[in-house]
């Protein structure tokens, strides 16, 4: 079974990640896995891997100053789970469809 700490180091890479100035499609590839599903879509964008890149880099390019900063997290080892909640932050200047 995982242990709690690794559980964590996804979903704080994932964070890392998502700070950076301009995520890359490298760097995801080390984080997620190619079968990702998101659970909750984002409109207009398949719920899968592809789909999340898309999202995130859509988004630093609408909040080019985006910061995400954990509030909490959950793990579940039984399930081999972890969950965290977000507070996010950034100027809008604009969303490309």
């Amino acid at each position: 079974m995982v242990q709690r700490q690794a559980l964590l180091d996804v979903p704080k890479r994932l964070t890392e990640w998502l700070n950076q100035p301009a995520p890359t499609d490298e760097d995801f590839a080390k984080i997620a896995s190619p079968d990702l599903k998101v659970l909750i879509e984002y409109p207009g964008t398949p719920p899968t891997y592809q789909g999340a890149l898309e999202v995130a880099k859509k988004t630093h390019v609408a909040f080019p100053d985006i910061k995400f900063q954990v509030r909490d997290a959950i793990v579940d080892e039984l399930q081999q789970k972890a969950f965290m909640w977000h507070a996010v932050a950034g100027t809008h200047e604009g969303y490309s469809s």
